[in-house]
């Protein structure tokens, strides 16, 4: 274990009783030996941090936890535990999320062999916890390297499985509390300065509970403005509000009015097949068929 890099571990919950024994128990029985665990709880009303606290304390790890006495949102959580993080690498949690057991022990093999990195993001697979379905996540955005115009472009890295060298939170500094989108505005800044490296093996799961934030509309879009705004010096930033624009309008594309909604989608046409799917949605919606995919 002495020659292992210590990761810390940084875990978060908010009313996840029903999630938060696989989560967390997926963090203990990871097959990398050298971590140490800090847990913040958000003022969850159930008994969250009880579950949480006791997988951690069980588990015999280095470990402290926290109860937050009031709702401190995301990153200003994330940037009370990271502070006190020493280890080498820092990756990320949430308690509706789980990973493989290897997980820890292959990305950091292959970190330690890839040091120009100043972040290392994966693949995994999307979980919806109303239907157990499982859907691999698609590949073709992904990229390694100097990624600053894609990532600005389009916000392609998954947070779940995202591994951060300690020294380049250091550089580039901790979560802007003042964005809502606190991942894809720190991979910007991150990107500004670093390469970015990409490990190609599913090892995480995000668990989609139909209350995640990215299913608030009105949060998100908020989250976008304040991208959108604050990277405006970046020719790029055209092109995410653009198809950020169009996400929302497919999002639109099974939900009333039908009619309007169909006449967005055909003035703002693009000939790709997702956009014809949407269109397609839209008049089966119309007819009174809804489809889900």
């Amino acid at each position: 274990m002495a020659d292992l890099p210590l990761v810390s571990i940084v875990c978060l919950s908010m009313n996840h009783e029903k999630y938060i024994e696989k989560s967390f128990a997926s963090v203990v029985n990871q097959t990398y030996a050298n971590v140490e665990i800090w847990y913040a709880d958000n003022n969850s009303t159930d008994v969250s941090f009880e579950k949480g606290n006791s997988i951690f304390k069980q588990s015999g790890l280095a470990y402290k936890g926290f109860k937050r006495e009031k709702n401190y949102g995301i990153s200003a959580n994330l940037n009370f535990l990271i502070s006190k993080c020493r280890g080498k690498y820092i990756t990320i949690i949430s308690a509706d999320d789980w990973w493989e057991h290897s997980n820890l022990a292959e990305k950091i093999a292959y970190y330690e062999k890839h040091p120009q990195y100043g972040m290392l993001y994966g693949t995994g697979f999307f979980y919806d916890y109303t239907t157990n379905e499982t859907e691999v996540e698609n590949l073709t955005n992904f990229k390694s390297g100097w990624v600053l115009k894609e990532v600005v472009t389009r916000n392609f890295i998954n947070a779940i499985g995202v591994i951060i060298k300690k020294e380049t939170f250091i550089e580039v500094g901790l979560f802007d509390e003042a964005s809502l989108l606190e991942d894809w505005d720190m991979w910007i800044r991150i990107a500004e300065k670093k390469e970015i490296g990409f490990f190609d093996q599913p090892l995480v799961y995000y668990g989609q509970t139909g209350k995640n934030v990215s299913s608030n509309k009105l949060f998100m879009n908020e989250g976008y403005e304040y991208i959108f705004k604050k990277y405006s010096h970046y020719k790029e930033i055209e092109s995410a509000r653009k198809f950020y624009q169009l996400m929302d309008l497919y999002d639109d594309a099974n939900e009333e009015p039908r009619l309007k909604n169909l006449s967005r989608l055909l003035t703002h046409c693009q000939f790709t097949a997702l956009h014809f799917r949407q269109v397609i949605k839209c008049v089966l919606g119309i007819a009174g068929i809804k489809i889900n995919k």
